[in-house]
């Protein structure tokens, strides 16, 4: 799943896990938007299984709110959000802090976030800028290897820059966006926390980035297409000194039959790899309108991730290389049916398969000594269905929103007799989720939320959370939170025994300037 901050692509060539190393913090979020099934087309490589794109957000009024948070395990929590708008020009700088002692053994935290974003408008001619920092330093207890090892220590900061250029244009249907951007990940790890020199991975990686996106109104619907070229940069005492290049430019058509009742986008993303060659990505996604409260869809895509350095060359006691590893490779299918059953009733449902090849993960023998070395397994399949159903009713004196989900998935993996697998045989195969958020009085409102997960080779379980919220005049916000209320003891990996129950409340409190 490809992660992105108002549509900067957060790929980090050292290891996957470091995109969600994100600058930011909840009151800076506007929205979220998540692509399911096949979204490579659009969004390259690494948009796998979809996408999601974090929308963050600047007020056009002025204030400044602070917050502040405590909880169990020592779970201390301070924020700031400073916003100053004008007519053409608006600012908003935010910081954030979260510090814990940790739910077990070295599990300890302090996290660091800030973020600034500017918007100025010059008749219509629009210039964004965005610069986040954030800085992690935590306990790794088996977060990586085996879960034996207890003294692993890490220390993560990133840096994360854009500036985009928006012209007017004489057809304000018409978009065209001009942006430059540059993340930069430095990663310090540990092996035993009280004698880093034992052993010490330090890697810096850079990503250098220009792009250029538009959407132009045609004759039969909206054209879009886009090209970026990028940069990619690293320096690791263990991954060595490594450097990629990669050209990208994609190409689609929305078109609107049928009095816009139809609607079908083919298009093609091509990438160009200094190290891994051209990759095409085609793909069509269609749509019709049964009436204005319902829809089928279908989508057809070509997917493909290429290795991280990590896989590629990453040796330690536990961990072998393998340089020769191939890009992952799947073709996806999903047909679903959205429909509004009534003005507070909403209902989705889908179907979806995805067949890959290469797919790359550690195995190792069933000998003792053997090492967890990254290989491309030979084929997996992935059927599933999804269903969901919502009711909101904002109006509400009680009942203010009920939500409903179920997911299905089928997995077929194909490993050789005597191969211990590390993830691939981890995934879901139930999932449950339902939630329910009620208003006892116009200040105060109660979310209640459930989770039922069975994972393949994994035990089942069921979590439980709950949030008390109360608001007065726009200004105080107090909050209680319960995670995992009922104390379930559950492993989304192999590795890592996740938190009990967490009780944590805090405040917030906007002035107007």
């Amino acid at each position: 799943m490809l992660v992105l901050i108002n549509g900067i692509k957060l790929n980090d060539a050292q290891t996957g896990h470091h995109v969600m190393n994100l600058p930011i913090d909840l009151e800076s979020i506007d929205r979220i938007e998540i692509h399911f099934g096949s979204a490579s087309r659009v969004f390259g490589q690494n948009a796998f299984a979809g996408a999601i794109n974090i929308i963050t957000k600047i007020s056009d009024d002025d204030f400044i709110k602070v917050k502040r948070g405590a909880g169990d395990f020592n779970l201390r929590s301070d924020g700031v959000v400073i916003n100053v708008a004008t007519k053409n020009f608006k600012q908003s700088i935010s910081g954030e802090y979260n510090t814990s002692d940790g739910y077990r053994f070295n599990t300890d935290y302090k996290i660091m976030n800030g973020l600034y974003q500017s918007e100025l408008d010059l008749k219509g001619h629009k210039l964004n800028a965005m610069l986040g920092y954030t800085s992690r330093k935590f306990g790794a207890n088996g977060f990586y290897a085996s879960e034996d090892y207890k003294d692993q220590y890490e220390e993560v900061r990133t840096i994360l820059s854009s500036l985009s250029y928006s012209p007017r244009l004489k057809n304000a249907e018409n978009n065209i966006v001009l942006r430059g951007y540059w993340r930069n990940n430095l990663d310090d790890y540990v092996f035993l926390r009280e004698n880093p020199s034992y052993f010490n991975n330090i890697h810096t990686n850079n990503q250098y980035g220009l792009e250029v996106n538009s959407t132009f109104k045609t004759k039969y619907g909206i054209l879009g297409l886009g090209v970026d070229a990028q940069l990619v940069k690293l320096e690791s005492n263990n991954l060595g000194e490594r450097e990629r290049t990669v050209v990208t430019g994609f190409l689609e058509h929305k078109f609107q039959l049928v009095s816009g009742k139809v609607n079908i986008t083919p298009g093609v993303q091509v990438n160009q790899f200094s190290d891994f060659g051209i990759n095409y990505l085609p793909g069509v996604d269609a749509a019709y309108f049964i009436s204005p409260n319902s829809k089928i869809y279908a989508s057809v895509g070509q997917t493909f991730r290429v290795p991280s350095y990590t896989d590629l060359y990453y040796s330690s006691p536990a961990n072998g290389s393998n340089p020769d590893l191939k890009p992952e490779t799947a073709f996806s299918q999903e047909i679903g049916y959205s429909r509004k059953l009534s003005p507070k009733i909403n209902l989705d449902l889908a179907v979806f398969n995805r067949s890959s090849s290469d797919l790359i993960d550690r195995i190792k023998n069933t000998t003792p000594d053997s090492l967890w070395i990254p290989y491309n397994i030979s084929k997996l399949r992935t059927s599933g269905v999804s269903s969901n159903i919502a009711y909101n009713n904002p109006q509400s004196s009680i009942l203010k929103q009920v939500r409903l989900g179920y997911t299905y998935l089928d997995t077929d993996i194909e490993i050789n007799e005597g191969i211990t697998s590390r993830y691939a045989l981890e995934n879901l195969k139930h999932q449950l989720t339902a939630g329910i958020t009620l208003n006892y009085t116009k200040n105060l409102s109660h979310t209640i939320s459930y989770r039922y997960a069975d994972r393949l080779n994994l035990d089942s379980y069921g979590l439980l959370d709950s949030r008390v919220n109360f608001m007065l005049k726009g200004k105080l916000n107090i909050f209680v939170d319960v995670t995992n209320i009922l104390a379930i003891e559950y492993k989304e990996t192999n590795l890592v025994r996740m938190p009990g129950r967490w009780a944590s409340a805090g405040l917030s409190y906007k002035i107007g300037l």
